[in-house]
């Protein structure tokens, strides 16, 4: 068979890598000993070459085709030993050329062709989706970030308003209200309050009625005559209340003292129980930015406005006590009639709110009046402090036997342990007929 000359194709002067792999013992050869093998004539039947693309090139469909030997390898493609069954029909071709290195025993020579444009430009789409998607990521984090960090900003904002317009109506309460009047006032630093053990028996039955879950009455009446120690049990009370968490809000009337004007109760009132509840405060503030003008309007619209709708807006679910001891001594008149008028019609719509409160007072013809009348009627409970009963009695010797002890243990070079006598003690405490106020007045 006559050798086919040997033909160059320059239309194609780039330059391709071989790569051989053995199908029999899968060894590696580079180029170089291809070539050496190709000029000693060497037949390597069983290594047919391959061209393929640059395995750089991902994604990339080929398509194998046949040449003839002479055909040099084209753009992008580089030999690789094959182990494709060899067509009979190819023996012929036992030699080929690619840029000055023959091959001999050339049998097979398949080409790997692709398309390489198509190849970088799906390889360009790939990237392109690939950015599109981090960049999408990027901004979408970008963005929540913001809004967090937004919200968070408006937020504190609004926060610092809030603070803002609080503290507004805080002082407003406190200009228009009577600090002095309240539980722990400097200047009720030295109130009266019971002895240890003694009006025991009220004083329980008062914090029994404030816990109680399903009482019917919200409002409580503790009456009696001067100096027999309705302030005493008030204080005493709202200090053992204010430890259980169950003391609302304090108003002690004192004409001596000047805390006798009716138009500063609310304000201090409100103020108190601003403190405790911060949903109630959150109420009050708004009411009070929403109308700065209304502590300057009349009672019965403060107190609906600041103490009924807020409080049954609210719901509580907490008793609480508010406490006015010694409304007889308010300066008006009318009004100590108006507040009782104002807290039966809370009593009334309050419902299941365990709101309580208790009005101490002596028994004055208005107030006797008011509490007798229809408003009234059904919503309140009453109890009295007597003078002469067995228990004013024993407490009055309990307070006498307390304070003449204290005096001893105070001045021990000026009595004896022995004064006063045993008898003199009782004389004192018959004397005083369960008065405690007088008992409390001599020690």
């Amino acid at each position: 068979m006559p050798k086919k000359r040997e033909q160059k194709n320059t239309k194609h002067p780039q330059k391709f890598m071989p790569i051989a792999s053995s199908t029999r013992n899968n060894s590696q050869f580079d180029s170089s000993s291809i070539r050496r093998q190709a000029r000693q004539g060497q037949k390597s039947q069983d290594l047919p070459v391959v061209l393929a693309p640059d395995p750089t090139l991902s994604s990339i469909q080929s398509v194998k085709r046949r040449v003839n030997v002479s055909s040099p390898p084209r753009d992008g493609e580089r030999a690789i030993l094959h182990n494709t069954p060899v067509d009979p029909s190819m023996y012929h071709a036992q030699q080929i050329t690619i840029r000055g290195d023959t091959f001999a025993g050339a049998h097979d020579f398949i080409i790997q062709h692709a398309n390489i444009g198509d190849g970088i430009q799906r390889e360009e789409w790939r990237l392109a989706e690939q950015e599109r998607r981090v960049r999408e990521e990027w901004i979408n984090q970008e963005y929540k970030k913001a809004r967090l960090e937004a919200r968070n900003e408006t937020e504190r904002r609004a926060e610092e308003e809030r603070q803002r317009q609080t503290t507004i109506v805080l002082e407003k309460l406190i200009e228009k209200g009577l600090p002095s009047a309240m539980i722990d006032s400097k200047e009720r630093a030295y109130a009266p309050s019971c002895n240890e053990g003694t009006r025991q028996t009220i004083r329980n039955h008062i914090v029994k009625w404030v816990r109680g879950e399903k009482e019917a009455q919200l409002l409580l009446w503790l009456f009696g005559p001067a100096a027999v120690g309705k302030s005493a049990v008030a204080q005493s009370v709202a200090e053992e209340l204010k430890v259980l968490g169950l003391l609302g809000a304090v108003f002690f009337f004192s004409r001596p003292n000047n805390r006798s004007d009716p138009d500063v109760v609310i304000p201090t009132l409100v103020y108190q129980l601003t403190l405790i509840l911060p949903d109630y405060r959150l109420l009050v503030t708004r009411k009070l930015i929403a109308d700065p003008i209304l502590l300057n309007r009349n009672r019965r619209t403060q107190f609906n406005e600041l103490i009924t709708e807020p409080i049954l807006a609210l719901g509580l679910h907490q008793p609480l006590l508010i406490i006015l001891d010694g409304l007889d001594e308010c300066s008006d008149r009318l009004a100590q009639v108006e507040f009782i008028e104002m807290i039966s019609d809370y009593v009334r719509k309050g419902g299941e709110i365990p709101l309580r409160w208790m009005i101490c007072s002596r028994v004055e013809p208005d107030l006797k009046a008011v509490f007798s009348s229809e408003a009234c009627k059904g919503v309140y409970l009453y109890k009295g402090l007597k003078i002469n009963d067995h228990e004013a009695r024993n407490d009055a010797m309990r307070i006498l036997t307390a304070g003449f002890q204290d005096i001893r243990k105070r001045f021990p070079d000026q009595v004896t342990q022995e004064w006063p006598a045993e008898d003199q003690i009782q004389t004192i405490a018959d004397r005083a007929s369960g008065h405690l106020g007088f008992v409390s007045f001599i020690i």
